[in-house]
């Protein structure tokens, strides 16, 4: 039987620091992977094919032991063969290449950075792309990670809109949980059930950018949250 996690999806997908960093004040950030003394954090909103083909993004890391900042890097990835490149940030603002086009290794953070960018496909053929963690990381004994599957639309859905199951999977619970998202692109407003059904639905407006509802607003919409 289908069980749908509390969905929360106005909770903030990461830990929100004071920063110096300009990048970093600028951007709305996503915790993207958590090793065992870093989590690593990109914004989707700065996420975007190149003229090569490759997607490209910005992403940056803190110290889990007191949330000190490691600094940005852009990192492109070409997903055709699961390749990354990453450069850091010099100190006139230019980008200087920190390590050249490379397969990651398993379980390490740019695994995660490959995944989380390019997406992947099930033994089933449907397309996941993964968003990332919507509980806090900084919490060892409990993350959530999120799937959305964006190539798969369901019906019904409201007119202007679109409808897509989510998945999720609890880490301490080894379990997956899914529900159903109901997209109101004309209005900006989103609902959450178990059905598909548009009858009942509770719709929250105007989600904010960092979280996990306004991330997929922007996704499947095309409109940035104010």
């Amino acid at each position: 039987m289908k069980k749908l996690l509390s969905l929360l999806l106005l909770a903030f997908a990461g830990t929100v620091f004071a920063s110096d960093d300009p990048i970093v004040r600028a951007g709305h950030w996503f915790a993207i992977a958590k090793g065992e003394t870093i989590v690593v954090f990109y914004d989707p909103y700065q996420t975007r094919q190149n003229s090569d083909g490759f997607v490209e993004s910005v992403v940056y890391s803190r110290h889990l032991l007191d949330g000190s900042l490691i600094k940005p890097s852009y990192i492109q990835v070409n997903c055709a063969n699961r390749t990354l490149q990453v450069h850091s940030i010099g100190s006139s603002g230019q980008r200087q290449l920190t390590k050249d086009w490379h397969v990651p290794n398993d379980r390490s953070v740019g695994t995660e950075w490959v995944k989380t960018l390019c997406g992947y496909t099930t033994e089933s053929g449907v397309k996941i792309a993964f968003i990332g963690f919507m509980e806090n990381p900084y919490n060892p004994a409990r993350s959530t990670h999120i799937y959305w599957l964006p190539e798969v639309e369901h019906s019904p859905s409201v007119p202007g809109g679109k409808t897509y199951q989510l998945i999720y999977y609890v880490d301490n619970d080894s379990r997956g949980y899914d529900g159903f998202l109901y997209l109101d692109c004309v209005q900006n407003r989103y609902a959450t059930a178990t059905f598909l059904d548009l009858d009942l639905l509770n719709w929250q407006a105007d989600p904010p950018p960092e979280s996990v509802a306004g991330y997929l607003m922007f996704k499947a919409c095309g409109k940035r949250p104010q």
